[in-house]
């Protein structure tokens, strides 16, 4: 069986614990770190990744996730092409349709076919090759790496987009079957170009939390239902809900409001509707045997990296636990 690689996402709001726990997974042969971009809830995500590039040597580093309405697809094509420089080829970008950063700005996401588009530019120009933008042809005449783009995607036709276009594709869940599902959606995106998937990245993004009581394990993790949950209400808004895994749309139905301000917050008060099931469904939760399961179930259907959504205080201490009882586990397959 292929091997799994890791990695880990954070909010970015602790210059110093954040750089340290990278280098905790750098150290650790982990493949993966990047941060939320949400302008108004975080820090400026750019400045924390130019501090892990020079401070690392192997993770590739970038925004999980950034979306072409905040950030004009320009602005970002000479981010990520500088990071690339910064980082020697470690650069990456996590593209969707936005979320966070513009629904506290009271705006729809992107649509498709502008989340397409933007792809496109962004790879020509972090190539170094001219796109047409607003009619005009630009170029960045020092940028000649080519970028990752991995795509974030839920719906079927988001991810169909991801098999077309995509380097890869975030699924922000842990559940076996809806990635088995969606896996499908890409498959035949792909297909349809006579695209074969050949070195494409199949990220599964969810909550983790390693620890033998359950209960608290599920009080970590709460609040990452009710994250996918604003995703599952728009698919259920736009298909029918027999064309959609029906662990994901589960429940749904009792959800009432959501906060955007309190976006991935252990203390939200949006998380009433929020089961046990749900949590363990979505998330990596549980002792080590637990983790060590889960993530060999993820292997199984087509994961490729797993990673982590890390929140509170203890960066450090998470990264540690997560390297010393999963990557190494694995790590000696190799």
């Amino acid at each position: 069986m292929a091997t799994i690689k890791f990695g880990v996402i954070y909010n970015a709001r602790d210059p110093v614990g954040t750089l340290r726990s990278v280098q905790i997974a750098d150290s650790a042969n982990m493949w993966l770190a990047g941060t939320y971009d949400s302008h108004f809830l975080w820090q400026e995500p750019w400045i924390h990744y130019a501090t892990w590039a020079i401070s690392t040597r192997n993770i590739h580093i970038g925004p999980f996730v950034t979306n072409p309405l905040t950030r004009h697809i320009t602005v970002t094509a000479s981010a990520a092409a500088t990071l690339s420089v910064v980082s020697k080829n470690r650069a990456f970008v996590g593209l969707g349709r936005g979320d966070s950063a513009v629904r506290t700005m009271k705006k729809s996401p992107a649509s498709l076919s502008v989340l397409e588009s933007s792809i496109q530019r962004l790879r020509r120009l972090t190539s170094g090759e001219p796109a047409l933008i607003d009619g005009a042809e630009v170029r960045i005449p020092w940028a000649n790496e080519r970028v990752p783009i991995y795509v974030a995607a839920y719906g079927p036709k988001a991810l169909e987009l991801a098999g077309r276009v995509g380097d890869g594709v975030i699924l922000q869940i842990a559940d076996p079957q809806v990635i088995k599902w969606s896996l499908e959606r890409v498959r035949r995106g792909a297909q349809a170009i006579g695209r074969k998937l050949e070195n494409f990245e199949v990220i599964s993004a969810s909550a983790w939390c390693i620890d033998s009581d359950i209960a608290r394990a599920r009080k970590e993790t709460k609040w990452f239902p009710a994250m996918v949950s604003n995703h599952a209400i728009d698919l259920l808004a736009k298909y029918p809900r027999e064309e959609l895994p029906e662990s994901l749309v589960k429940g749904m139905e009792r959800r009432g409001g959501y906060d955007y301000w309190e976006h991935a917050r252990k203390d939200a008060h949006h998380l009433d509707f929020v089961t046990d099931e749900m949590i363990d469904q979505f998330s990596v939760i549980g002792d080590v045997s637990s983790v060590l399961q889960r993530i060999e179930e993820l292997r199984s259907v087509g994961v490729t990296t797993a990673v982590a959504y890390l929140l509170g205080d203890d960066y450090e201490n998470q990264t540690s636990q997560m390297a010393k009882k999963v990557v190494s586990f694995f790590d000696r397959e190799k």
